[in-house]
């Protein structure tokens, strides 16, 4: 998987660069699809997707699109993806975002059961 780096550390030193090109060019910014990040903790955590679908609960066309990257997940299947993932809570976070989705807040009920 790969490392990030906090984001703190990031807008220290992007406030701390000349200008935007300086920054860039130190190779800190990603460019991550939610379909990568999926593959990255399938294989981070040896599962197979047929696992993931399984243990998710969802239809497999929607988690093997999503993979695949045919598809974008809605907020509550990227929540049960993650499930079936076994996600840390900063792992769903990070896969939510990747789906376009808000991440789980705690001041949001169904969110703090949730976290």
């Amino acid at each position: 998987m790969i490392e990030e780096r906090l984001t703190e550390d990031l807008l220290a030193r992007l406030l701390a660069a000349p200008n935007p090109d300086s920054y860039l060019g130190e190779g800190l910014t990603l460019q991550r699809s939610l379909a990568d990040y999926l593959h990255e903790l399938l294989a981070a955590k040896g599962l197979k997707r047929a696992d993931v679908y399984r243990a998710s609960g969802l239809n497999s066309t929607v988690v093997y699109d999503a993979f695949s990257g045919k598809s974008r997940l809605g907020r509550d299947n990227a929540l049960m993806v993650a499930f079936g993932l076994g996600c840390s809570l900063r792992e769903t976070q990070r896969l939510l975002k990747l789906a376009g989705a808000a991440e789980l807040y705690p001041k949001v009920r169904r969110d703090a059961i949730i976290i």
